[in-house]
């Protein structure tokens, strides 16, 4: 189960991405599962790995995403 730092340490990560900074747009959620900021643009190695570590995972077209 995802603990609330999980998500919010992926969710900060995701932010220095976007342009919008933490007041951006969430992907959504649905059921069991966070959809983070779908983005063209590649996140660094170390941060990809952190998001590995922290439980999330990335999916083609949907961007970043942490079942919860």
């Amino acid at each position: 189960m995802a603990t609330s730092n999980q998500i919010i340490e992926g969710l900060k990560i995701l932010a220095l991405y976007n342009s919008h900074g933490l007041n951006a747009h969430l992907g959504g959620a649905d059921h069991d599962i966070i959809y983070g900021i779908p983005t063209d643009t590649e996140l660094s190695v170390e941060d990809a790995a952190k998001m590995s570590e922290l439980g999330w995972h990335f999916k083609e077209d949907e961007g970043w995403q942490r079942f919860v």
